[in-house]
């Protein structure tokens, strides 16, 4: 049975994080249409997430603190609701609360059809166990579970909003996993549906931007269901052949293929994200990217020329861009350079060249960078990136399937704009395209005649816009363009191997670019609105043609939500429920006892297990209750710590514990401060009997506290 007392406890509390950050939300966004309704309850966990953090780095972190992290929320809220009041239209409360609740309890119920906090093929593992550590953390940063008595060396913000919403809900943690999921995409809908109803003041197109941004899939998804037929070769190359009627197809869906179609990397897209389920911080922040993008367009709607009457909605932003970086780094820079250039094309819309206060604009875009750098100074102490040359480029049909649609409404809503504002030499134009073609052969950059039109097309449009909304898209499909540009060009350097060089980097920016043009598609389709009216005799045939490929391309791309989630959540089959442990019981009855046994101890002792192989069973004790273990899922701590010797020593030392004699044990067991030895199916199975049956035999030094037939743990003396 699903737990509808725990989902209804975790909307509530969603709802009153909302109204408590209403107030300073519709100051932020008094430019907006929706005063930025859409967003209040991402505001609110942002600032709740940051209050508690400062709290936690400066003095101590529990369930008080984020109580009063949110009663200081309350205060500011306050403060301002006396002085400015608040107005919202009924109507925009309602049909924002109709959206998110309907989208949160919707994927409520996919969520219940397949809840496994699983180990394979995602990430599940580590983002539990890290949640599981932050709430068993007394102060910040917290210690690494799978890297006893160090701290986490990851961007761990995301882990903290969920931390918190347990922590005041009450939720039992493997339930809020699940909770947490449904809730990151009920707010990046509420968010989404905010941005195309403030780009266009239309309802019905912040509903198009809302299925652009966050539902759709790619084109793979339609080879999928209609390819053994018609596309075989196309399947084969993704490896995401199927066969079977279509109905079969749909019934056993393989919903991972879109999200890998350019070869050795991730192309991950928010609702494949939401989807497989990871409470990964590359899908927590699309909800809070969508946030930053809305006060940015506040920002950049408001039409007083004066930047120093911005100051204080500039500090404010400065918190939430800075928020990226602990959250998830990759987001950083790409919102400190799109927070300059609305600055920058927001004076320069509103003032001629020559009245541009330069010195004015600059100190802007310095104060919001020192400050939403220096907000968060004790986390960039830690981490550190390189960038490099990339080795491999995307070709151009992969690029596609991933981006047809968009592509599509962006060149089109581009060339309306720009090309009969300019005089037109068909001759120039063609020759520059196959001039752009023979550069891109030479230099086996297959995406440059793709991207340099639509990096110059957006340029022009954003130099000649005087609308506000018209500019602002313009500015997104430029920033995006770039992003593009960049993975074609550099890297940013981790610890995975060559083949794999640039994976992260276009998952992670892939996904922003996601963002980006999507929002710029919503608005695209609302610019040709009338297009899709049905058509006359008469009507142009060039309208017919266009709006034909439209169609079908949104056609294409809605197969995949549709097909995925049938597939995904099991024909809709099974027992329903929530706990995303529960499978463990079913799996590893008696570990999952034990597991549970160890769950239930105070603070954060130290336990013994088999070091960790990546999307494995294994490191399963620290995963699933959040207490430190000496080494977890060895190649993620590489990952993370750059060097392999603490890692490798680790694994070293610990085998040792497992094989040796007692007084090489024990010294090691010292070294590490363990408190408990678990012997369960993992340790049995690397190691021999002589080894294990040691702390049996040595009563003086091990205290058997638990057993049952397949798990023994032992206490330290």
């Amino acid at each position: 049975m699903i737990q509808w007392a725990s989902v209804l406890i975790w909307w509530v509390m969603l709802e009153i994080i909302g109204i408590i950050a209403l107030p300073l939300v519709t100051h932020l966004c008094k430019n907006l249409a929706d005063k930025g309704y859409s967003v209040s309850k991402i505001f609110g966990l942002l600032l709740l997430t940051y209050f508690s953090w400062v709290f936690g780095t400066g003095f101590r972190y529990d369930r008080l603190v984020v109580y009063l992290a949110l009663g200081m929320i309350g205060v500011l809220s306050l403060v301002i609701y006396r002085k400015n009041g608040l107005e919202l239209h009924k109507d925009t409360m309602i049909k924002n609360e109709m959206l998110f609740t309907t989208a949160f309890l919707i994927f409520v119920m996919i969520r219940a059809y397949s809840p496994e906090i699983w180990w394979t093929a995602g990430e599940k593992f580590m983002d539990f166990g890290f949640i599981q550590a932050i709430l068993r953390s007394t102060s910040f940063p917290p210690y690494d579970p799978w890297f006893a008595g160090e701290a986490m060396q990851y961007y761990y913000f995301g882990y903290l909003v969920v931390a918190n919403m347990i922590q005041l809900s009450w939720v039992k943690p493997s339930v809020a996993f699940n909770l947490a999921v449904a809730t990151m995409f009920a707010l990046s809908i509420n968010a989404a549906f905010g941005i195309g109803y403030n780009l266009t003041k239309r309802m019905r197109y912040g509903v198009v931007t809302t299925f652009l941004a966050v539902i759709m899939g790619n084109t793979l998804g339609f080879f999928q269901l209609v390819g053994s037929a018609f596309f075989p070769e196309i399947l084969e190359s993704f490896g995401a052949s199927m066969s079977g009627n279509i109905w079969e197809r749909i019934a056993s869906f393989n919903y991972w293929s879109s999200s890998r179609i350019i070869p050795n990397t991730i192309n991950e897209f928010p609702f494949f994200s939401f989807l497989h389920g990871d409470l990964h911080p590359h899908m927590i922040s699309i909800a809070f990217q969508l946030l930053v993008i809305v006060l940015l367009l506040s920002v950049f709607k408001n039409e007083d020329r004066s930047l120093k009457a911005l100051m204080p909605d500039l500090g404010v932003l400065s918190i939430c861009v800075g928020f990226m970086y602990p959250l998830n780094s990759w987001e950083f820079p790409t919102y400190l350079l799109l927070t300059a250039m609305v600055l920058v094309f927001r004076q320069y819309r509103l003032s001629k060249i020559q009245d541009i206060k330069k010195a004015e604009v600059l100190l802007a875009c310095a104060g919001v960078c020192a400050l939403s750098w220096a907000l968060y100074i004790p986390f960039h102490m830690r981490l550190h990136n390189g960038i490099g040359l990339v080795l491999q480029r995307t070709e151009i049909q992969h690029y596609l399937v991933i981006y047809a649609l968009l592509l599509f409404l962006m060149y089109s809503y581009l060339i309306a704009r720009v090309l009969p504002s300019v005089e037109i030499r068909w001759k120039w134009i063609l020759s520059s395209i196959l001039l752009l073609g023979a550069i891109s052969f030479v230099l086996q950059f297959q995406l440059l005649v793709m991207l340099i039109p639509l990096t110059i097309l957006s340029l022009i449009s954003l130099l000649r816009e005087r609308n506000s909304s018209m500019q602002f898209v313009s500015l997104l499909i430029l920033v995006g363009a770039l992003l593009s540009l960049f993975c074609e060009i550099f890297f940013i350097k981790d610890q995975l191997s060559v083949q794999y060089h640039r994976m992260n980097t276009v998952f992670k920016l892939g996904v922003q670019n996601w963002l980006f043009w999507s929002i710029a598609g919503g608005f695209s389709i609302y610019y040709f609105r009338d297009w899709f009216v049905p058509l006359k005799a008469n009507t142009d045939k060039r309208r017919v043609l266009w709006t034909l490929v439209a169609c079908s391309l949104i056609l294409a791309c809605s197969v995949y939500p549709v097909a995925a989630t049938y597939g995904k959540s099991g024909r809709f089959k099974g027992d329903l429920t929530l706990d995303g442990a529960r499978y463990v019981e079913r799996y590893h009855g008696g570990e999952a006892s034990a597991i549970q046994w160890m769950g239930q101890k105070e603070g954060a002792p130290i336990v013994l297990e088999a070091p960790g192989t990546s999307f494995q069973w294994s490191s399963r004790v620290a995963a699933l209750t959040g207490l430190p273990t000496v080494i977890g899922w060895a190649g993620h701590e590489i990952t993370w710590r750059r060097y392999p010797e603490p890692i490798v020593d680790r694994m070293v030392d610990v085998d040792t514990i497992y094989r040796t004699n007692n007084t090489e044990a024990l010294r090691l067991l010292q070294k590490y401060d363990v408190k408990y030895i678990f012997i369960g199916s993992v340790e049995r199975a690397n190691y021999p009997a002589e080894g294990l049956v040691k702390f049996a035999d040595h009563p003086e030094s091990y205290n058997l506290v638990y057993e049952n037939k397949d798990v023994q743990v032992y206490q330290v003396r």
